[in-house]
């Protein structure tokens, strides 16, 4: 029976990505950090459009974005780790 190399629980170059995608693990579990992610792009949206109406509102959003989905990410945080004893 043939063993393929990514099988192989030994080998050091399949433990790199499962590193790096261990710090995205949060973000893709949590949609309150989803939606903090979103407003970040919204405000690199609004910069890189520079002028226009879109250049100001994108931002505004982004911010207002990134706000809720910390403030509920931390809500949501702290009301489980109280509940723990």
């Amino acid at each position: 029976m043939a063993v393929d190399a990514n099988e192989n629980p030994g080998s050091d170059s399949s433990g790199s990505p499962q590193r790096s995608l261990g710090v995205l693990t949060p973000i893709r579990s949590s949609f309150s950090l989803q939606l903090a992610v979103a407003g970040i792009a919204f405000i690199a949206a609004g910069f890189v459009l520079g002028t226009g109406v879109w250049a100001g509102i994108l931002p505004v959003w982004g911010f207002a974005m990134v706000l809720v989905g910390l403030g509920a990410y931390a809500f949501t945080h702290l009301s489980q780790r109280g509940s723990k004893g």
